[in-house]
């Protein structure tokens, strides 16, 4: 009996190591995925494109009061929303969604000639999506609007 016991619980040291070193080995493939998308230059673009975008969103605003909040904020942004500080939680997400098997063909195709000219190509593609986008939603604000008023209109805040 208390070889038995000892047979299986060797195996449960075994099994749980080889799949820490299987876990491990996927997240550095992860983390080379990431490297070859680019994902911390994307990181530094976007925030780099933020004060635009708060500028056009501020509409009306005081530009001086835009720039101020934009002078409060963005070292905050910068610092939260590096990828430095999200890549555990990027390393963690493709872990979750991708297998082993993705990770690795995902690898192969962004080392290929054809991957690497789709990651050159990548920020105008995502920049004219997000201009589509944009667009959209402005083409709809003023639909939103006019349903927003006509249901303040049927119910009335008692002050």
């Amino acid at each position: 009996m208390g070889k038995i016991v000892l047979i299986v619980l060797t195996a449960m040291v075994l099994t749980g190591s080889n799949l820490k070193a299987a876990e491990t080995g996927k997240q550095k493939q992860i983390e080379e995925l990431l490297g070859l998308m680019n994902i911390d230059k994307m990181t530094e673009q976007t925030l780099a494109q933020l004060p635009q975008q708060v500028r056009s969103m501020a509409g009306n605003t005081d530009p001086a009061v835009t720039q101020a909040f934009l002078d409060k904020m963005m070292p905050i942004v910068k610092d939260r929303m590096s990828f430095a500080k999200l890549k555990p939680e990027y390393v963690r997400i493709y872990s979750e969604v991708l297998t082993e098997g993705e990770v690795a063909a995902s690898l192969r195709f962004y080392k290929s000639p054809e991957g690497q000219s789709l990651l050159k190509k990548m920020p105008v593609l995502m920049n004219r999506s997000m201009e589509v986008g944009q667009k959209a939603f402005a083409d709809l604000m003023p639909e939103m609007q006019r349903v927003m008023q006509e249901l303040k209109a049927q119910h009335p805040v008692n002050k």
